[in-house]
């Protein structure tokens, strides 16, 4: 991510993995405007019984980004889940 500024990214987004439309708000049709720094929590916002959900989620969105890693703002992304 070399040449990205930190002021560039703006205010990070918070969002429990738990979140049914995860995939959609960071990838798909709900995809939030202008979004470039996100934190995807499995701690505090998230029940400990909802862990295996939350694993679920986060390794699926891996799954995604990780073939297009390099490409962009996927690549950037992929590197920060990765």
């Amino acid at each position: 991510m070399s040449g990205v500024s930190a002021l560039a990214l703006g205010a990070t987004l918070c969002m429990p993995c738990t979140r049914e439309d995860l995939a959609d708000a960071l990838l798909g049709p709900k995809r939030v405007p202008g979004l470039r720094s996100v934190v995807l929590c499995l701690e505090d916002a998230v029940l400990e019984r909802d862990l295996p959900v939350a694993l679920t989620r986060l390794s699926f969105l891996r799954s995604e980004l990780s073939p297009n890693c390099g490409d962009g703002q996927a690549g950037q992304a992929a590197a920060v889940v990765g």
